[in-house]
């Protein structure tokens, strides 16, 4: 195979594409750090508006454990280049990957309705 397309929706209806080879990755081409820039620049102002203590990153994509040492790699760079000292939050990946919009679809309905079948359960 001389080649493999990737795709990756950055949302708001643009796709970025990049053109792989056996003998290149992502980061050779730099495609990833592109994806997770804007993803560390969105934590970083929310950090200053908010001040959380973490950001759990969800969905099947955060399996990759390249994407979080991007994502913290970018981050890294954006406090570096502020001018004063801010608090860092830690960026961690989300206990159930790809299920956690399920389990907080789930949790909802639980505390909403009450579980299932009128039986209150704790998540």
């Amino acid at each position: 195979m001389a080649g493999a397309c990737l795709c990756i929706d950055v949302g708001g209806g643009s796709i970025k594409y990049a053109r792989l080879d056996e003998s290149r990755t992502l980061m050779d081409y730099g495609v990833l750090d592109q994806f997770t820039r804007p993803i560390a620049r969105m934590i970083m102002n929310l950090q200053f508006v908010y001040d959380p203590e973490r950001f759990a990153i969800g969905g099947g994509i955060s399996r990759q454990p390249k994407l979080l040492e991007s994502i913290r790699r970018n981050l890294k760079q954006f406090y570096a280049w502020y001018p004063a000292k801010v608090p860092q939050a830690q960026v961690t990946v989300c206990r159930f990957f790809n299920e956690a919009n399920l389990m907080g679809a789930y949790r909802n309905y639980v505390r909403t309705f009450g579980g299932f079948e009128g039986k209150k359960t704790d998540l």
